[in-house]
C-alpha cells in the first residue's frame, strides 16, 4: 500500500508541472493564433488540447494511486487496484498517441514550411509560408504532454507488473 501511494504522488508531482505547461502554452496558442494558419497546424493544435485532457485524466489517476494506496494501508476493504492501473493504463496509451498525432502533424506541415522557405532565391518575392513561433509553440505544448503521458504510461506499467505479480514470501 506504502508503495503504491508513494508511487501516486511521485507520478503526480512529475506529472502536474509537466500538464499544467503544456496546457499554459497550448492555451497561449489558441489565444495568439493566427487566422491563416494551416490546416496541419491547426490539426496539431486540436491534437494537442485533446492530449492535454488525456493528461488531465492521467494526473487524476495518478492522485487516483496514491489515494488507493493510503487506503490499504489503512486497513479499508481490498480498493479495485488493478482495474484502476489497467484504466490509467489505456488512459496514459490514448493521450500518447493522441500527442504524437499532434506533434507529427505541426512537425510535418513546419518541416514543408521550412523547406518550401529554403529553396527559394532571397530576390524572388515570397509568398511561400514560412516557420513561425507558432508552430514551435504547437511542438512544444505537445511535446509536454507526450513527456507526460509517458511518464503516466511507465508509472502504470511499473504498477501493473507490481500488483498484477505480488512477490511470494
Amino acid at each position: 500500500g506504502r508503495g503504491l501511494s508513494q508511487t501516486g504522488w511521485v507520478a503526480w508531482w512529475v506529472e502536474l508541472p509537466l500538464t499544467l505547461t503544456a496546457a499554459a502554452i497550448l492555451i497561449f496558442a489558441l489565444v495568439t493564433k493566427e487566422a491563416s494558419i494551416g490546416a496541419g497546424t491547426s490539426a496539431g493544435l486540436a491534437l494537442g488540447v485533446a492530449g492535454v485532457v488525456t493528461c488531465l485524466i492521467s494526473v487524476f489517476f495518478a492522485w487516483g494511486y496514491a489515494s488507493l494506496g493510503r487506503r490499504m494501508v489503512e486497513g479499508d476493504e481490498a480498493p479495485p487496484v488493478l482495474r484502476t492501473v489497467r484504466l490509467g493504463l489505456y488512459c496514459a496509451a490514448i493521450g500518447c498517441f493522441v500527442a504524437l498525432l499532434g506533434v507529427q502533424a505541426v512537425v510535418g506541415t513546419t518541416l514543408g514550411k521550412a523547406l518550401s522557405s529554403g529553396l527559394s532565391s532571397s530576390a524572388v518575392v515570397q509568398s511561400r509560408p514560412t516557420v513561425s513561433a507558432l508552430d514551435l509553440l504547437i511542438i512544444q505544448g505537445c511535446v509536454n504532454a507526450l513527456m507526460s503521458q509517458f511518464v503516466a504510461l511507465i508509472v502504470s506499467l511499473n504498477l501493473l507488473l507490481r500488483f498484477r505479480n505480488p512477490k511470494k514470501g
